[in-house]
């Protein structure tokens, strides 16, 4: 379902490195780290609400930052909400 590969997030004056993973259906995932590391951005992105990132976050093998925001929308209510 989330491919992550080679992301980077910038963020004021530095730049956070994410390692590269996959997160499958049924998965249950712990994402755990002190404060500043990244983790809020990365659920962001993963939750399609942040697409200014470098490096590939897919979901189901599309680009997040490429879908726009009726395919977000679309995407958000019949998949994540339904």
């Amino acid at each position: 379902m989330f491919k992550i590969k080679d992301l980077k997030v910038r963020y004021k004056n530095k730049v956070i490195d994410y390692p590269d993973f996959e997160i499958g259906y049924g998965d249950l995932v712990l994402i755990k780290g002190s404060s500043g590391i990244g983790k809020s951005s990365l659920l962001s992105i993963l939750g399609l609400i942040k697409r200014d990132y470098e490096g590939s976050a897919e979901i189901e093998g599309r680009e997040i930052k490429e879908l726009s925001e009726r395919e977000v929308s679309d995407y958000l209510s019949n998949k994540i909400c339904s």
